[in-house]
Formats: structure tokens, sequence, C-alpha cells
């Protein structure tokens, strides 16, 4: 098509590029009067019905997507360009956001990128596919071609419309094999199905060549690229370049695993990896220097929840952090991290830290405020058995002001004053100087003084569809932050307070906070949901001018504005965040070798409600979130994925033998319960396994590669029941050992014996059994036991008795029987649980914190202003 044809109700400009798909022109949209990119695929590439069915669906799914660094799709249709020939055929189209600057493959011509854009680039990409695997969408043609910069440098994703659901059959490439050959996965180059992580594949591509200035699997043919994909490791990484580090090194290396199971497992936790790498010029840094005489703050495991975070182990508070506050100013050149536990409380949300350092303030589970001394590790509850949500520390850090009973306004002297009621009316408190509160009133902005209580309205709206949230004075005074909520949409803006202008600064952003470093930093609100959580940016912010200076860029994931504070030297606090308060407390995970007795912790806390297994390799470890699902991850990492698509509420969650299949039930005990298995991956929707057993089905074991399992099943509201064992592949049951109501059961290493107890029997039949595959048996094994396990030895058996974790030495030269004493192995608490490592015999187990006592995190990064800085540069 020439300059000034049309297609549709678009007048086309130029072409901008042409590829294997169709040509992408410049147009101007008549209608809507904007400039955009349009797409036109050949009319064959639409040849049957079910073609242009899935082209549509797959296109109307891209639509659905928004995102900051996905290139939008604003329709799709067919039509005959004005220049064709007569009788030509429609030729389909998709008009999609038009994005000024280059590729990032024009980018890349040029050489190599410096390594904090690198990673910069690879994290925006990374943002924008979790965005688009969220809704089950999968690019399947990620390279430097697709990704387009724009005038401020930031990465947009193209083509989106042209991707596959996980749904549906993708749209036949014309000409060629889809993806360019040195980006696809080596699941793709076979032909097969593919899922999100043949993405995330593609990606590890990318960032190799942003990295390196080439790419890691070159030919001059395709098929030996293929090749190379196939059978070949590309050159390190830190052997092209010098100032590449190791941890770089590995993150490209983990994207680049041939095992889909070996990759990362979401484009979240790439991207909390990726913000955990120190950004500083031309090389990264992934540790902290300490001031002299204090420890040095290690580099350990990544959290999800701070994306640069090094993941500090339990520090003595009265060491670090009593340093920390008594000096002027810390002497570290880098962001310091440090995580504090606090022991005995739950739920820690809206998070405060006060000017000097010295003080953490919070509340648990919203109906406390505490005060948190850094120096001494000292916990003061200011207030009890009441609504508190945000605190705010004055600027010479002597006060507090806290929101109270959901609409009202109280005062704390700091540390030890009694609160004082300051205002009946009002919410988000924030400091104008030592004496004035600023809040939010009925959609009005007013201050009140801490002295006289003396208040007065300092902005009102003009009319009934505007109003303003979260009042955030800015330095000066003149000037305040807002949340400016108008006909029901949120945005950021800054409020000029004498005149009552409000200039808009952001769109669909919440809670602002003027940051030293020169910025400012808030919520964009998820628009998928009606709560405020959503992704936290960082923009930078000229005070002079009162507007920004540069974009927006992403610098914490999935956060609500009541999980982090800071305060005016630019330190942030932030916690886990506001859990369900019926939720399990979190629970350490360690692994026990029963021949010794040594327990050692294997990484950070977690949060399950049950169910604990490992791969027959030992490296992978599968557990229940509380939202009753299963999770998947190593067994060396606290980073979990939740297993997709699952039929909930699901419980008993087991690994299959081969290591790729999850078994586990679903349903209610009031309604009945069914067996379901599903790919380890996610790559398929689960299977029903359908038995036809009975009403209440549990797979408690898995046993000869897959192919036999043991059933327990019996009718609800009856004493009986049975232990089947079960053909997985032909669905039906070979044997059954009647009159049993199993709770849990498991083989021996050798496949002869089954131990099992019936804890939903009568109490008279209640304990720890014994049977033979044969169906020899039933032997008694111990009235007060529960829970058992077959050691990897076969000679033990493992077994809970009050909350005390033994071995049970057996015999089985004639049936199954105890041959000797007990042996303890592990004092537990009552909410523990345990499995077997097939791969080293040692026993994995989870319980909650120091036993019975419960614990969260609050989590601080000192000097946070100068990472954003590097982050977030000022143009």
């Amino acid at each position: 098509m020439n300059p000034g044809q049309t297609i549709s109700h678009y007048r086309i400009a130029g072409q901008l590029g042409r590829g294997g798909m169709g040509v992408v022109y410049q147009a101007k949209d008549t209608k809507l009067d904007r400039t955009v990119a349009i797409k036109v695929l050949p009319p064959a590439a639409l040849v049957t019905e079910d073609d242009r069915a899935r082209f549509y669906r797959e296109a109307k799914s891209a639509a659905q997507l928004t995102h900051p660094n996905i290139a939008g799709v604003y329709e799709i249709d067919e039509a005959v360009p004005s220049d064709a020939p007569h009788g030509m055929q429609p030729s389909p189209f998709i008009a999609m956001e038009y994005v000024s600057g280059g590729t990032l493959a024009e980018q890349l011509e040029q050489g190599p990128l410096r390594l904090n854009r690198a990673v910069r680039i690879a994290k925006e990409v990374a943002s924008a596919l979790g965005a688009a695997h969220a809704k089950d969408i999968v690019h399947r043609d990620i390279k430097a071609s697709n990704v387009m910069l724009d005038g401020d440098g930031r990465a947009k994703v193209l083509d989106f419309g042209l991707a596959k659901t996980t749904h549906s059959t993708m749209l036949t490439q014309l000409g060629s094999t889809l993806g360019t050959a040195a980006y696809m996965s080596p699941e793709q180059a076979r032909g097969e199905d593919v899922d999100h992580r043949s993405d995330l594949w593609s990606l590890g591509v990318l960032m190799y060549e942003m990295v390196a200035g080439r790419l890691p699997f070159r030919g001059d043919y395709e098929q030996a690229v293929v090749y190379g994909i196939m059978n070949e490791d590309p050159e390190p990484l830190t052997a092209l370049r010098s100032d590449v580090p190791m941890e770089l090194e590995r993150i490209v290396g983990k994207l680049l695993s041939r095992d889909p199971r070996h990759r990362y497992q979401s484009a979240a936790d790439l991207v909390a990896d990726l913000d955990a790498i120190e950004v500083n010029q031309s090389s990264i840094r992934t540790s902290v220097r300490s001031r002299p005489g204090v420890p040095a703050v290690q580099s350990g495991k990544y959290r999800r929840w701070i994306p640069y975070a090094v993941g500090a182990a339990t520090l003595a508070v009265g060491l670090l952090l009593g340093s920390l506050v008594r000096s002027e100013e810390p002497e570290t050149e880098y962001p310091m991290h440090v995580t504090v536990n606090v022991a005995g409380e739950l739920n820690l949300s809206h998070p405060a830290i006060s000017p000097t350092r010295r003080y953490i303030s919070f509340t648990v589970s919203g109906n406390a405020l505490l005060l948190y001394d850094m120096t001494d590790g000292s916990i003061r509850r200011i207030v009890e058995e009441s609504d508190i949500r945000i605190s705010r520390f004055s600027p010479d850090g002597r006060w507090l002001a806290f929101e109270q009973d959901a609409s009202g306004l109280s005062i704390v002297r700091i540390p030890d004053g009694s609160p004082a009621r300051l205002t009946d009316v009002g919410e988000t408190p924030t400091w104008i100087d030592n004496e004035w509160v600023m809040y939010r009133n009925e959609g009005r902005v007013e201050r009140i003084s801490r002295v006289t209580q003396e208040a007065e309205t300092l902005w009102s709206p003009p009319d009934s569809s505007l109003s303003v949230e979260h009042p955030e004075v800015l330095p000066g005074g003149s000037h305040a932050l807002v949340s400016v909520v108008k006909n029901g949409e949120r945005s950021v803006g800054v409020l000029e307070l004498e005149s009552g202008m409000i200039e808009s600064l952001h769109p669909n952003g919440i809670a602002a906070r003027y940051v030293s470093s020169g910025h400012i930093i808030f919520t964009e609100q998820d628009s998928r949901t009606t709560s405020y959580r959503g992704d936290i940016y960082a923009q930078p912010f000229d005070l002079k001018t009162m507007s920004t200076r540069g974009p927006a860029i992403l610098v914490l994931s999935e956060r609500g504005y009541w999980e982090l504070g800071m305060n005016e030297r630019g330190d942030l606090v932030t916690t886990g965040g506001v859990t369900n308060s019926f939720a399990p407390p979190p629970m350490a995970l360690s692994r026990l070798n029963p021949r010794t007795g040594d327990l050692s912790p294997l990484h950070s806390p977690v949060s399950t409600s049950g169910g604990l297994g490992v791969s027959d390799d030992g490296e992978w470890l599968l557990y229940m979130l509380p939202e009753d699902i299963p999770a998947i991850g190593l067994l060396d990492q606290g980073r979990m994925s939740p297993l997709p698509q699952v039929v909930v509420p699901a419980f008993a969650p087991l690994f299959g033998h081969n290591g790729e299949t999850v078994f586990y039930s679903a349903g209610t005990p009031g309604t009945g319960t069914r067996i379901y298995r599903q790919p380890a991956d996610g790559s398929r929707r689960p299977e029903h396994i359908e038995l036809g057993l009975d009403t209440f089905e549990i797979l408690c074991d898995v046993v000869d590669k897959d192919r036999l399992g043991l059933v327990s099943a019996f009718p609800i509201g009856s004493d009986l029941g049975a232990l089947e064992i079960v053909d997985l592949e032909e669905l039906v049951s070979i044997r059954s050992i009647p009159g049993l109501r199993v709770s849990s059961a498991h083989v021996s290493p050798d496949g002869e014996w089954i131990v099992f107890d019936n804890l939903w029997a009568p109490q008279a039949d209640r304990g720890v059994y014994a049977v033979g595959m044969n169906g020899s048996g039933p032997w008694l094994l111990g009235a007060q036991y529960s829970r058992p396990l077959w050691a990897l030895s076969g000679s033990e058996v493992y077994v809970v008795a009050s909350d005390r974790l033994l071995a049970l030495p057996v015999s089985t030269t004639r049936g199954v029987r105890v041959s000797g004493p007990e042996r303890l192995l592990y004092n537990a608490s009552p909410f523990f649980d345990f499995t077997l490592d097939p791969a080293t015999g040692d026993i994995i187990i989870v319980d909650r914190i120091g036993g019975s006592e419960t614990l969260d995190q609050i989590d601080l990064v000192l000097n946070w202003d100068e990472r954003l800085k590097e982050l977030v540069p000022r143009q």
C-alpha cells in the first residue's frame, strides 16, 4: 500500500516494516484522529472459517492486555485496501498502538548495551510477558525486532495480536517456521506444544544478545542454529565481557535451560531476581559495604517482595541496627538491605520508619498499632483493639499520627506517650511540619494543629464529580501530591494549595509520595480488580516546575500502598503484605537426617495449609498454599510457583514417580471428592481420574512408575471404607482391602508392604497398621501412632505420636511387626508436616517457626533514594 491509500478508516502514511506475517504501516485513524500502526496480513492468511475464528479469538485475547510495556491492540478487522485490484479478497489487519522510536534490533546493530540498560529492558519485557501469561497468552515470537524502544527508552513488546492463547491453535505461519530460529526454545524447535516458559527461553536469548552483542546460537542456515539450540551450550557471558557478574550469568543460564522445569517458572520470579541485581554505571554489584566494625549484610536467597533486596538472615538488632541509628550518616556506598524478624506477631501492614531510623511503626491484623525500637529490638503496643491503618512520623521523629476507627486521627508522643484524639474526622494523615497534620476529610484537604487542635480547610472540590485522596505535602509547603478522583477514575496529581489548581501527573495512580532523590512513587492500581493493590512506580519529579522529568518505571511488583513506607532521608520499609487472618502462620522448611539427627534449614519461611512432597530426584518440592492450590518449586529455593488450572479446593498433593506429574484430590467432604492429575509444568489442564469407587476418594501414594495408586475410598457418614490398589492407566481397582477408613498410606521401598493409619475410623480401631500388597494382614504397629512413612531402607517406619516424629524399627520376615523401641527424631508443633526425600532418604519437615512461636518480617532498604537514582534516572 502506498501513502495516501486507505484500509477501512485508516489512511496510510508510510511503511514501517515487513515480515513473514505481513506488512506494518504507519497510519492515521481518521475517526479518532490519532496515529496508529497497522499490520496488514495477506488475504491467504485466513483460508478457512476456522482460521478466521482463531485469528479473531487470539487477537481479541491480546486486545485485553493493558500494560505499559505492551503495544496495545485497538482494532481487528478485514477490509479491502483502496488501491487493491478489483475482486481482491479482504485483507485481515490489526490496528495497534504506534510507538515512536526504533526496534531493539536496530539498537543492537550498534553493539551490546550497557548492563544497567540491558537489565532494565529485560525487566520491562519480562513484566509484559507476565501480564500476558496471567491471561493464558503465550507470545511465541519474542525477539529483538518485536521489541520497540519508545522515545523515553521504554520497551514495548509488539505482536501480541498474533500470539497464541493456551486454549487455541496457533494461526498458521506463512512461508516459514513461527518464531525466528535463533530465539526458539528447544520444545518449539521440535514442534511440540509450548507454554509460557518458551517465552522465557526467548527472553534469555534476547538478554544474552543485549549483553554479548551477539546471539548465543548462531549458524549460516536454520538447521545449524536449531542444532545448536538442541545440543550446544553458549559461550559464558563472563568469557565475552569482563564486567558481567556471575549472578547475571546465572540468571541467563537458568533461562536457557533446555528442560523447561529448570527454567524460571514465572516471569515474576525472573523480575524479582533481576531487581535484586545492583546496577552501578557499567558494573553490577550484588553486595553492600558495611561500616567498620559492623557485620556486612551478606547476599543470599532473593525474595519476591523486594526487588533488589539481598535476602539477609535475621540480624542481631542491637549490634547492626543500633550502630546504624546512632550514626548520622552510615558509611554505605550503596543501599543496605536488612530483614528484621518480629517474633510473636503476624499480618503486619502499614509500616512507617522514623526520620532518625530508630523506630518503625506498623499495624497487626489491622487492630493494633505497634512501635518497634531498632536499637534493642523491643516492641511497644501503642493501641490495642482498634481499627488502625496509616501511621506517620513527624519530621523530628518525636510524634506519630495515625488513622483510627475508620474515620478519625490520633497522635502519640514517641516512644512512651499516651495516645490522644486529634480529630473525629479525617483519613490518611501526613505532617506538614512538626505541628500541623494534613489529612483528607470527605474529599477535602484539611489541616489541624496538634498543639491547639485548630483545624482549617486547605482545599474543597468545586463540584461533586471531583475529590482527592492521600494528600501528601511537598517540600516547601505550597503544593501537595494527591490522588485525584474524578467521575470514579483515579490519577496522581499535584495540588497548588493557594489557588486550588490541580495538574495531572499520571493516570490510574494513587497514594503518591515524594522521595528525597527527586522522585515520586505511587501505586498504579490493578485495573482487573477493585482493590488498591498493583505495581509501584517511580517517576522523576522537579520541585521547581512541579512536573515530571522522565517516564515512570516499575520498582516494586504487586504491592499495596499499605505495605510500604518511607522517611524523609529516603529509607524504605516494607512488610510482606496483609494476609488472611485465617491463614496459617509462616512455616520453616528443614531437612532432617534420620541417621545422625542433624536438622538444617532449607530456605525462607513458607505459608502452607498442609501437604508436602518431594520428587524422586530430590530436586522439586510440592506443598499446598493457603488458597488450597498446590505450589511447585526447587527444594533448595524459597520461591514457589502455583500449579495453574487447578481444581479447587485441592488437598493431598502427590508427585508421580517420574516427577513430571502431580496428583491431588479436590472437592469438599460434604459433597464428595475426586482425584485429578496433570503435568507438573502446568502445560495441560487437570484430568479427572474416574474411578467410581465411592463418594470420598483420596490418592495416598503412587507406585510402579505411576501405574499403581493407593486410594482411600469411603461413603460420607459411614464407618465403612476400603483401601484400593488401583491401576491408574486402566482406571480399575486391582485389589480392595475393605473395612478401612484410611487417611494416609505408603508403600514400602520393595513394593511388598503398605503402612496406613485410619484416623477417620471409630476410636477403638485407630492407629497405624501394615498389610501386604497381596492382602495379607493387617498387623497393628501402634494405636498411638499416625501418619506413617516407610524409611528408604525399609527397616523403619516414621510415625507421629503426640507431636513427636519417631522412627519405629520393623521386621518384614513374617508380616510387618515392630522389632524394637521407638527412636525420637524431632519434637514438633501441632502444625508440622513431613515427607521423605526419595533421593537421599532425609526427612523434609515444615513446621511453625520456633516450635510454637509465630514470626513475621519487616524489611528495610536504607538509602533507597540512591537506588532510585540508578533505576529511574532524571532527564
